[in-house]
């Protein structure tokens, strides 16, 4: 398994050709382990159909660990080469989670079922399950691979066009739930700033409104706070709560106003 994870098809070869003769002793389980084994080799060797073959006959056998091999090796070729959409993906490794429990088999079911979630537009649960396998993994190489893939992800579906994609309301319970990956500096200021607009086009101005003022209170100053605190009361207002934004004008004014003595001090 180790030659073939290098590529080395010729040692794998090799390797299992010395069990030939051992056949007869080898349980059931391990016949199972050569033949997931070969249809690697042929993978490798560019016989797929071949390969496809051996595999989805593991995948219908009653060994637990070679079916979730076989079933988690079948989705990972036909994602590759697009012969599986995203959403069958899904539903096969969703049930392949139940079938192998407890080491890192399980962290590569749950991995590749988060990127398919993730790729069938299922946002918060792909994100959830790549926590997950975060906080079940002992690999810190791994954990480092999956939490910049999910800040990579989180950016683009944020600050690109692809927000216009996601239903409003998904994209504030991602937000909500994920708070702890938005970037620091301007363009995490910015990604707020186009979540808070994307609420408000759909008409949830009370979420719109709570983002807004945890930048107002957490992240912002001088005339990024004075705009945001402005924008905020035009949303408040927009939202029939007259009285909250004359509060939020306040705000601004106490800011405009700290703004002006500190620009003065510098003259």
């Amino acid at each position: 398994e180790v030659a073939l994870r290098n590529g080395d098809t010729e040692k794998g070869e090799m390797l299992l050709s010395m069990l030939e003769s051992e056949q007869d002793k080898l349980t059931n389980s391990q016949k199972h382990g050569v033949e997931y084994l070969q249809g690697e080799i042929l993978r490798q060797n560019g016989e797929i159909e071949e390969a496809i073959a051996i595999w989805t006959k593991l995948s219908e056998q009653e060994d637990p660990l070679y079916r979730t091999k076989a079933e988690l090796a079948l989705v990972a070729l036909g994602r590759n080469n697009n012969t599986i959409p995203a959403s069958e993906a899904v539903d096969r490794l969703e049930d392949l989670r139940f079938v192998w429990r407890g080491d890192d088999l399980e962290l590569q079911v749950l991995r590749q079922l988060g990127l398919s979630e993730i790729e069938a537009e299922k946002y918060l649960s792909g994100f959830k399950t790549l926590r997950d396998t975060v906080v079940l993994s002992a690999n810190n190489q791994l954990n480092d691979t999956v939490t910049n893939l999910m800040m990579q992800t989180y950016e683009d579906l944020f600050l690109t066009d692809r927000l216009e994609t996601i239903s409003p309301l998904d994209a504030a319970m991602l937000y909500e739930e994920f708070r702890e990956l938005t970037p620091s500096g301007d363009k995490g200021d910015r990604l707020v700033s186009r979540l808070a607009e994307r609420l408000v086009d759909a008409d949830l101005l009370g979420r719109a409104v709570k983002l807004l003022a945890y930048q107002l209170d957490y992240r912002l100053s001088g005339e990024e706070a004075i705009n945001t605190a402005l924008r905020m009361a035009s949303i408040q207002i927009m939202d029939n709560r007259p009285e909250d934004a004359l509060m939020t004008l306040s705000k601004a004014d106490v800011l405009l106003n700290r703004e002006d003595f500190a620009s003065k001090s510098l003259k």
